[in-house]
């Protein structure tokens, strides 16, 4: 296990970094839904009723949101990595249960997946973590068996890192380019609004006056923001029978404008 180091150190940044981005995303009123809502169990699935129910506390989302970035920074830091993996792995436990739970589509096997990484740098230094249930005098007795440069070494803040090999630097480069990129997809994902405007616009374009739809329902996934489908539905006030108009939409992914694909009149919802 100890003779993993590149493993252990790419796992670490994958993980920091991905709790850190959604940490400030969440921070800066990202991912949760903060809008009026009913919940109704006919139209709304199980990621419209946890996202709604998270952002009904502006301090509670702020809450998850500092922590989750905590949690990335202390394993970013090589000397913090060991309370950074112990601080984040009830927080990815609790996201899978929950995302397997409510049935999040595709999030809930990337949350297994983090779970289980940070479950493997507790293994890798369980020997580190055993030392803190010793008791007072085995933790005495083992500081006087060390050396006094050992012991500077361990009580020392600042430790000098080994200096790594060009090819490694470009290997972890390579690596974490396409991670940074599909984070910041996700980042821009959670922070830009949703279909709905773009919606609005497109029945204008048709004919509809904007003052006469009401917004009825709005549903689309991808939180990850590649390739999020959905659709729009709007009803015509005063309509008889009621009429709704229902607008398909598609974003490939976040650095491009939601996509009108299909304006349709219903009858029904």
């Amino acid at each position: 296990m100890k003779k993993l180091p590149y493993l252990v150190l790419l796992i670490r940044l994958l993980l920091g970094f991905v709790f850190v981005v959604y940490g400030v995303v969440k921070l800066f009123g990202g991912q949760y839904y903060y809008g009026d809502f009913v919940i109704d169990s006919k139209t709304v699935d199980g990621t419209f009723l946890v996202w709604s129910f998270f952002g009904w506390s502006k301090a509670y989302a702020l809450f998850t949101g500092f922590g989750e970035l905590l949690a990335g920074v202390l394993l970013l830091i090589p000397r913090t990595r060991t309370a950074g993996a112990v601080a984040l792995f009830p927080v990815t436990l609790n996201i899978t249960v929950m995302t397997f739970a409510f049935e999040f589509p595709g999030v809930k096997y990337a949350s297994l997946t983090y779970t289980l990484l940070c479950a493997f740098l507790l293994l890798y230094d369980l020997p580190k973590l055993k030392l803190i249930f010793l008791s007072d005098a085995k933790t005495d007795a083992l500081l006087r068996q060390l050396k006094p440069e050992e012991l500077a070494e361990v009580s020392s803040p600042a430790v000098a890192a080994p200096r790594g090999k060009t090819l490694k630097r470009l290997v972890v480069a390579a690596i974490l380019l396409p991670i940074t990129l599909f984070l910041l997809n996700a980042a821009v994902a959670s922070l830009t609004p949703g279909p709905e405007g773009k919606a609005l616009a497109a029945c204008a374009e048709r004919g509809w006056k904007k003052d006469d739809l009401e917004l009825k329902r709005s549903r689309y996934g991808g939180g990850t923001g590649i390739n999020r489908q959905g659709f729009v539905m709007f009803e015509v006030k005063g309509a008889t029978p009621p009429k709704f108009i229902r607008v398909e939409v598609n974003r490939p992914h976040s650095f491009v404008d939601w996509q009108i694909l299909k304006v349709s009149e219903e009858s029904a919802p």
